[in-house]
């Protein structure tokens, strides 16, 4: 089964498109960090189809940090896709390293891949058929445009890099294991990308803290029923307001869950 009918399966069975972005950074923990992430995915449970772990806060623990991994990865849900936010790229024979750590050994449903290297680079997470390559288009952050928006000579002509790269992932041999990142604070760009990409899934980031609009961006990953999921990282695994964690963790995941759905 490709990753791309596990994700629409998943999102059909769970009816949600919601991911929940364990980011634990320092500044943003209430409790031990296995301890919050216990009580945040309990919290988002009912309302996210898939978690996605930065790789980053983790590494930066040390042999701390992987056992921490370990720990989180095992108290995910059963349903409930894994996604590596790991954003590795290289070259191929250590793309293919890679690839086999995250997907054989540690167990991810999907990783964020960097096409930077190339194309052959990407194609070795699609070796692993089932796991999902989500490859940067066009991301979250404020200074993207500086490379990403840079017009390339495309097969249409004049064309940004970040839609040339969503071309050329839509055409590789096996896309039905790969998706794009595209960031929720483009909203005009998520819309070409979606243009071009038709089918791929599209992981959008940047909802919530970032000050992505959330029906906009739904409006333009989902258009035409296309697979998508919405991340959101800090507005649920640190949210806002007083109380109990797993009380505000739920009414935020709840909350960005009725804003990621498609109208009705």
């Amino acid at each position: 089964m490709s990753f791309r009918t596990r994700l629409v399966s998943a999102c059909a069975a769970r009816a949600s498109h919601l991911c929940v972005g364990i980011d634990p950074h320092p500044a943003q923990l209430e409790l031990p960090l296995e301890e919050q992430v216990r009580i945040v995915l309990d919290a988002a449970a009912p309302y996210a189809v898939a978690v996605k772990l930065n790789l980053a806060f983790f590494e930066a623990l040390g042999r701390d940090g992987w056992r921490a991994l370990d720990r989180a990865l095992a108290l995910v849900p059963d349903g409930m896709l894994r996604i590596a936010d790991a954003k590795r790229g290289d070259v191929p024979h250590t793309a293919e390293r890679y690839a086999e750590a995250l997907f054989a050994v540690w167990g991810f449903d999907a990783a964020t891949v960097n096409p930077y290297p190339g194309l052959d680079g990407v194609e070795a997470f699609l070796q692993h058929r089932g796991r999902g390559a989500f490859v940067l288009s066009r991301t979250s952050n404020p200074g993207a445009a500086l490379l990403q928006d840079v017009e390339v000579v495309g097969a249409d002509g004049q064309e940004p890099v970040y839609l040339r790269i969503a071309r050329l992932v839509a055409g590789m041999e096996r896309c039905e294991d790969a998706g794009l990142v595209v960031g929720a604070t483009a909203p005009e760009q998520l819309a070409r990308v979606r243009e071009v990409a038709a089918e791929l899934p599209i992981l959008v980031p940047g909802v919530g803290s970032q000050g992505g609009d959330a029906r906009a961006a739904v409006a333009a990953a989902g258009r035409g029923g296309a697979p998508y999921l919405v991340n959101v990282s800090r507005g649920i695994f640190s949210p806002a307001g007083e109380g109990p964690l797993h009380a505000r963790a739920e009414e935020a995941a709840h909350r960005f869950h009725a804003s990621v759905e498609p109208a009705t």
